[in-house]
């Protein structure tokens, strides 16, 4: 693998490439960009970058395009063969530096040997015994949310409570401990992250030093809380196996005590936030889907003492992987060339940055019949290679798919079981920021 990168394995972003674009061997490059448009950068301000990016995929017959966002071009893969090359790695790195606020030296930014050993370090916590103790934690907080809830009979916002859920079963099953939720949960948090996923966001489209003049104090503010919320579940955390393995690295020098806190929040950010938005759209479902909930309820009764027999519960596994279709947790991912190379019908200068988008991957007519509609029969087989990736594909797949793939069926499961739902204000808006944010999601409740 082709690699610049620091000693820790945080790799440099390739040179910021203006020109020359990427160049089709064959076709047209993209969708034609306008001087008044700055390129293509009003449209995605104004119809949101996962439309305009749907859009022109569709436009552009599933097939790579360019984009340009002001005078920089973005290379926007629509193909599933690109999308595997560039999760793949080789000619490709991810794009970490808008990343740095949220995860540090954590393994979300690494690549290389650095990464294959950290990665390993923690593989343990996530699969086999490492991820027995998770069930019933899990079972533990859905029937305590349901609990919650029962007593509710008008319309609420369900985000923040299914947030502090995820966040619950990530802090007893990961750190050992259950956070007091009126000092570390509920608004400070969701405000901590709010922050440092706007500031992702935005340098992903604009300049980082424009983006960090408007934004560092805000920032860094952010990262102070949560830091001392990271060394707190250090200290204070329990002899889980993730733990274990954190302190003991730290004990072996393998790296010092700051990168351990990174990792711990790039676990309490990324390994929550992400389930509690797939959980989310999973509600709204059973909302707008009620005709097709009778199979996900007849699962709910289920009992599992095993992890894996969780594969049992087919009909509600289907459900949460078809919402992850419609609405991936992380809709995004950006990556650079680190070298002049081909993808596709391009080719590719070095430093051009390569938008896979699974959230367009998903919903394209030439990939997916009938792709905006919501049948769950879908996932009766496999999805082809590249076509499906929530949780990306290859090297970088999500380390945390098990646990997730744990919680969401048992959460949903539990939920339909226990109540019908209903969205009082209509369906919720998408909402990019570090994962794929419901907005303006209202529910109400019965229970059955």
């Amino acid at each position: 693998m082709y690699l610049r990168a620091d000693a820790e394995g945080v790799p440099f972003p390739p040179k910021r490439t203006f020109w020359p674009p990427p160049r089709p061997r064959v076709g047209s490059s993209g969708p034609r960009p306008h001087v008044r448009d700055l390129g293509h950068l009003r449209p995605i301000l104004r119809d949101g970058m996962l439309e305009s990016y749907r859009k022109w995929a569709i436009e552009q017959d599933g097939k790579d395009y360019v984009i340009w966002a002001g005078p920089t071009p973005h290379l926007v893969v629509a193909e599933p063969s690109s999308a595997l090359q560039v999760v793949q790695g080789g000619a490709f790195v991810r794009n970490v530096g808008p990343t740095e606020a949220l995860f540090g030296k954590g393994l979300l930014r690494l690549e290389g040997k650095p990464w294959v050993d950290r990665r390993t370090l923690f593989a343990d916590a996530f699969r086999g015994k490492g991820l027995a103790p998770a069930l019933p934690i899990i079972q533990e907080e859905v029937a305590r949310l349901i609990h919650d809830w029962s007593p509710r009979r008008e319309a609420f916002k369900p985000n923040r409570d299914l947030s502090s859920f995820m966040f619950r079963v990530l802090s007893r099953f990961l750190f050992g401990i259950e956070l007091d939720e009126q000092r570390y949960g509920g608004q400070p948090l969701h405000r901590a992250l709010a922050t440092l996923a706007t500031q992702s966001v935005l340098e992903h489209l604009f300049p980082p030093t424009l983006v960090r003049l408007r934004t560092q104090r805000q920032v860094e503010e952010a990262r102070r809380w949560l830091d001392a919320v990271c060394e707190m579940i250090y200290e204070k955390g329990g002899n889980t196996v993730f733990l274990g393995a954190l302190r003991g690295a730290v004990a072996r020098q393998q790296f010092p005590r700051s990168t351990a806190i990174d990792e711990i929040r790039s676990f309490l950010i990324a390994g929550h936030e992400t389930s509690a938005t797939a959980l989310s759209w999973s509600i709204a479902q059973l909302a707008l889907h009620d005709d097709q909930t009778e199979p996900v309820v007849a699962e709910a009764s289920r009992t599992l003492s095993q992890p894996d027999e969780v594969n049992g519960l087919v009909n509600t596994l289907r459900w949460s992987k078809e919402t992850m279709r419609l609405y991936p947790p992380v809709p995004l991912h950006v990556a650079q060339a680190a070298k002049r190379t081909r993808l596709g019908r391009f080719e590719v200068p070095a430093g051009t940055r390569v938008d896979v988008c699974s959230y367009v991957l998903h919903r394209l007519p030439q990939l997916w019949h009938e792709p905006e509609k919501f049948a769950p029969e879908r996932f009766s087989s496999s999805p082809a290679p590249g076509t499906w990736m929530p949780f990306l594909l290859g090297p970088h797949t999500c380390l945390g798919l098990k646990l997730a793939m744990l919680e969401l069926p048992l959460a949903i499961a539990g939920l339909a079981g226990a109540f019908r739902f209903r969205l009082p204000k209509g369906p919720p808006k998408v909402n990019l920021r570090l994962s794929l944010h419901p907005a303006d999601f209202w529910i109400a409740l019965t229970p059955r």
